[in-house]
């Protein structure tokens, strides 16, 4: 039996859910993309199970691939498999064989299933948090290609051990209090809230328009409010009753993460924004978090400058986690090479 007929892979279904969280409850380091059931059905095409073949036609689950679907560049012409925070899983008793299950992977899954079949152009990659803050020599692992550009970048976090807030310097602290007294002379509405849907969407209106970016839809955050995994946090002034700031964050196991945050100028003013996110980060603590993930240390874009400043004025740590880009097919391979031709004379006319 050849390599490549020694394993297998089917995608997640109802007939292979059971294999996918046997394997999903053991992996220590699995993102909620991962787990929830919702996103698994919405994106089952390329969230995978591999297998490998045993004699009397039975087969052993040994890993599973983690991705979000597909995103779109240069108006639909690339095609790329979205795996941030996901990527390829080993069971722990069969690292041994991680070799030969990439080698599988790449071939079986990657150039026959991802390139000829879904016409895939690129595969980007950014694996766990909690492999890049606990176990970063698994990237190794998490990556299923053996070619790749790298975008350095890293991971903002909040470590949450003890009186997590002194971590931070003493003029975010000094806002935090300030917003807590403002939002407890106001009023805070949690998920329960039925109406709170139409205030992130008008919130998100307002941040759009700030920092020139495209707007969510309603059914993003239909999406992600409808799911056990995430919470959500807004402050409405007690007077005109409109939105001032909100939050929306996720918690599994030692890990919580930052998802969604806009605030009016107004919630700015009066660090809303920053005490919404600190009572994000307590209550996370309180349910068995280790770590508040605020998201990745350096943007390009120019817009999110402001973004990943608030982020950083809330983290007490920060750990490299790089964006893996694959081009798998020549398409993209010949959009890599003018993407990369075109960094190269910015940076040189810099």
């Amino acid at each position: 039996m050849s390599m490549q007929q020694m394993y297998s892979f089917s995608k997640y279904k109802s007939e292979t859910k059971e294999d996918w969280f046997n394997i999903a409850n053991q992996e220590n380091f699995l993102c909620i993309n991962a787990k929830d059931e919702m996103l698994l059905e919405k994106y089952s095409d390329v969230n995978l199970v591999i297998y490998k073949e045993e004699v009397a036609g039975r087969k052993t689950p040994v890993g599973i691939f983690v991705s979000n679907g597909f995103r779109y560049k240069i108006k639909g012409f690339i095609k790329v498999l979205d795996a941030t925070f996901g990527g390829l899983f080993i069971l722990k008793k069969y690292l041994e064989k991680t070799w030969e299950i990439k080698y599988y992977f790449y071939h079986k899954v990657v150039l026959d299933y991802f390139l000829k079949q879904l016409n895939v152009d690129f595969i980007d990659l950014m694996y766990s948090p909690l492999v890049a803050i606990e176990k970063p020599g698994f990237s190794y692992i998490s990556n299923p290609t053996p070619y790749a550009y790298v975008n350095n970048n890293s991971i903002v976090y909040m470590d949450l051990e003890g009186d997590f807030i002194q971590n931070i310097k003493s003029t975010p602290r000094y806002e935090i209090r300030k917003g807590l007294k403002y939002l407890d002379a106001n009023i805070v509405l949690n998920s329960d809230n039925k109406n709170i849907i139409e205030h992130f969407l008008y919130l998100d209106e307002y941040k759009a328009k700030k920092i020139a970016i495209s707007q969510f839809s309603r059914d993003y955050f239909d999406e992600l409010l409808a799911s056990k995994f995430y919470k959500a946090l807004v402050c409405i002034d007690k007077i005109s009753l409109k939105p001032l700031s909100g939050i929306i964050y996720s918690i599994d196991g030692r890990m919580a993460n930052y998802i969604y945050n806009s605030s009016t100028h107004e919630g700015k003013k009066c660090h809303s924004n920053k005490a919404l996110l600190f009572l994000a980060m307590d209550e996370s603590k309180s349910l068995g978090a280790k770590y508040f993930i605020l998201g990745t240390g350096y943007v390009e874009s120019g817009n999110m400058l402001s973004v990943t400043t608030f982020k950083r004025s809330m983290s007490s740590n920060e750990v490299g986690c790089n964006i893996y880009r694959s081009p798998i097919s020549l398409r993209g391979k010949l959009y890599t090479s003018l993407l990369l031709f075109r960094k190269r004379t910015n940076a040189e006319q810099r």
